[in-house]
């Protein structure tokens, strides 16, 4: 079977190598973590401190101690265990990782967004947060990273080698009996048809599209600000920042005395109020429950109008966030639009003389004011649509 990747690297480690190479990768019997094995640090503060290093894999790798790496699913495990500890006030993911396998990222993503809910979560990105590793930082309430981390390669790769060539060279006919097209697809030695390369790509495609919808959950980013960042590109530091991929560039003790901050009592971190159920771990609230009214102001203070139309349709808060910037591009172009015309209008007025349509004469230094299509009270016109405010006029 051939194994989508969420790597951030053209030459990965040697742990992720043969499935870069389309080859079968076998799952290796290691050892599950003992018991009392909590699989994080704490520091003063209550901050518990979790590794996401190396190439991030489902489960462990047997080259993972000659090459680094994490198994996410001991990273879920200690995620639930720091999340339930009353001695963790706060829980930091300190990443340095290409990415991974798409199997086991999305799971993990899903509860690190949980955690963020019951306790104050940040992550830290130092020198390397991509792919995968992006897509599991982003669910932390805060992302930073060091001045000259590289953040980013997002989207999802599968390479696969047509070695049906080399077989003919050497004599060698390699036939694939099977009940299917895609049954034994990339077999060595067996030619890669365009038919087989044609649904490849949609499962690739199909893997990004829940990549996307992780970073739209956890950054508040448009599918379609995702999609134009979708490039495999890497950022550096101020330049992710900049993007919205992170919160911002600063040192590791900084974000650790943030995150201790945002444990005291009075933080205003993101955690479950009093009167609110708790979410179960694994299940985020936010992406499964329709918001109440009051959470949809909360979100948007400045849109009365929006929130209510939102909670009318039954929106979750992830499907609100993308619906409304959905909104506001499609307001801004229409604010464009009806600019450009208001221009064109102004523009053929003054070819008029003013005498000619029975109005006095205008001065070259009075005040030219735009009359809105909506009304005639001035102080009601949108901001972009006065040529110049009259005298008197609210800043």
């Amino acid at each position: 079977m051939i194994r989508p990747l969420l790597v951030g690297r053209a030459v990965a480690p040697a742990a992720v190598g043969d499935a870069l190479l389309g080859r079968p990768v076998p799952t290796p019997h290691v050892p599950e973590p003992d018991a009392g094995d909590a699989g994080f640090q704490v520091v003063s503060g209550g901050v518990a401190i979790l590794s996401l290093n190396g190439p991030l894999t489902k489960y462990r790798s047997s080259l993972a101690q000659y090459f680094g790496g994490t198994s996410m699913l001991d990273m879920r495990r200690a995620l639930r265990a720091a999340a339930a500890d009353d001695g963790v006030k706060a829980i930091l993911l300190h990443v340095d990782s290409p990415g991974g396998t798409v199997a086991g990222t999305h799971d993990l993503a899903d509860d690190v967004a949980a955690a963020a809910e019951r306790k104050p979560l940040f992550a830290y990105i130092e020198d390397l947060g991509a792919s995968a590793a992006l897509c599991v930082a982003a669910q932390a309430a805060k992302v930073y990273a060091n001045r000259n981390a590289l953040v980013g390669s997002i989207g999802t790769v599968m390479v696969v080698h047509d070695l049906s060539k080399q077989a003919d060279e050497i004599g060698v006919k390699v036939h694939v009996v099977s009940t299917g097209f895609m049954k034994g697809a990339g077999t060595p030695g067996a030619e890669v048809t365009d038919e087989q390369l044609a649904d490849l790509q949609r499962m690739v495609d199909e893997m990004f599209q829940q990549f996307r919808d992780d970073l739209v959950r956890g950054r508040g980013l448009s599918k379609k600000q995702v999609d134009q960042l979708a490039t495999g590109q890497l950022w550096v530091g101020q330049g992710a920042a900049e993007l919205g991929l992170i919160d911002g560039v600063e040192s590791l003790d900084e974000t650790i005395e943030q995150l201790r901050q945002a444990a005291r009592p009075s933080s205003n971190a993101r955690a479950p109020a009093a009167n609110q159920t708790e979410v179960p771990m694994g299940q985020n609230n936010e992406k499964t429950a329709a918001a109440t009214i009051a959470e949809l102001k909360a979100a948007f203070p400045n849109d009365a109008e929006f929130a209510l139309s939102a909670a009318e349709k039954g929106l979750t808060l992830v499907e609100a966030k993308a619906d409304y910037a959905d909104h506001l591009q499609a307001r801004l172009q229409n604010r464009d639009e009806e600019l450009e015309q208001t221009k064109a209008e102004l523009a053929e007025a003054k070819k008029t003389p003013a005498t000619s349509r029975g109005a006095a004469p205008v001065e070259e230094d009075c005040e030219l004011v735009l009359t809105s299509r909506k009304g005639s009270d001035p102080d009601q016109w949108p901001e972009d649509l006065r040529v110049r405010q009259y005298p008197g006029a609210a800043e």
